[in-house]
């Protein structure tokens, strides 16, 4: 027997509520579009200020997000090769050739000079980001990349010839290894362990055993702060290994320069990439340009943020500062 008009006009919006009900819950279990990489980080410095910074020649720079740019600090009174930023960004590590303490003689002054200008002079320096508390670690050298200590208390150093850790308090220096390079993030969270690589080897050294071993195939790797990832460059593309472990891919990039550098949180790497100037910048000829980019890794967003004069030691960390924000 069929049911009266009235219980199937009952059944038929029962069936429609439900249907309703299945559909907001369907719209409800997804998740909201994530906001593109770059409105991101524009949005957290705004917030935070989080931001990309190196030191070049003498002066810092922090990139400006929404801008695509940087944004250049005071000049500082240093003579810097290769440097590197701590991670708090409030000290800086250069490799330098001028003795700070060499003077040039006044104009018809008489009589030798105190300190030569220009002598054989080899150092590490270390001062602080407004260039004050400067120290200088004489005879030693970081030409092949510098790497600060989680507490900011040791310099992973390279110098083509030698890698050694520097002890800022002692001011003593321990071999590690020969002919290799560091990136600027290369220690582990806990401070015990860094990784390098010499020529196409990827090392890692255990300051608690005093050993070295090679853990992969590649080069420029850096350990992200939440001690999960080694990351390294091989052949284009991005790889991620555990020792022990075979290395995974992580993503491939056309024309890629540098290793990876780790937010603080580690979700978002920056590096850098090839990228010819021609269109852009027609008046700098035989220069090797370079463009920043920026990569979310939970969901590959990706996009650039500067673009750069590229140089083969040139480092970048992540810092909190509250001058990131602003724009030239």
């Amino acid at each position: 027997m069929r049911g009266s008009p009235k219980c199937r006009y009952v059944g038929l919006l029962s069936r429609r509520a439900a249907l309703g009900l299945l559909l907001g819950i369907i719209s409800c279990s997804r998740s909201p579009k994530a906001e593109p990489v770059r409105a991101e980080l524009s949005r957290l410095q705004k917030e935070t200020g989080l931001t990309l910074a190196k030191f070049e020649l003498d002066t810092v720079f922090t990139v400006n997000f929404a801008n695509r740019s940087d944004v250049s600090e005071k000049e500082l009174p240093v003579d810097a090769g290769p440097a590197s930023i701590s991670p708090s960004g409030k000290q800086i590590a250069i490799n330098t050739s001028r003795d700070p303490l060499a003077q040039l003689p006044l104009l018809g002054q008489r009589g030798p000079r105190k300190h030569p200008p220009y002598v054989d002079y080899r150092a590490i320096a270390t001062f602080s980001r407004d260039g004050s508390d400067r120290r200088d670690f004489v005879g030693i050298s970081s030409a092949g990349g510098t790497c600060w200590s989680p507490h900011e208390t040791k310099l992973a150093i390279a110098d083509y010839s030698t890698l050694a850790i520097l002890d800022l308090q002692s001011g003593t220096t321990h071999k590690v290894d020969e002919r290799a390079r560091v990136m600027s993030q290369c220690w582990s969270p806990d401070g015990k362990q860094f990784v390098y690589w010499v020529d196409n080897d990827i090392r890692m050294y255990d300051a608690d055993q005093d050993r070295t071993r090679s853990i992969a195939k590649g080069t420029q790797p850096t350990w992200s702060p939440d001690g999960k990832s080694i990351t390294f460059l091989d052949s284009g593309a991005y790889f991620s290994v555990c020792p022990g472990d075979d290395p995974k891919p992580l993503f491939e990039a056309k024309g890629a320069l540098s290793g990876l550098w780790w937010s603080p949180d580690s979700r978002i790497v920056a590096y850098l990439t090839d990228e010819p100037l021609f269109g852009r910048a027609p008046w700098l000829r035989d220069v090797d340009a370079a463009r920043l980019r920026v990569r979310r890794l939970s969901d590959d967003s990706d996009d650039w943020v500067d673009d750069i004069v590229y140089h083969y030691n040139l480092n970048y960390q992540w810092i909190t500062s509250a001058t990131s924000a602003t724009s030239h």
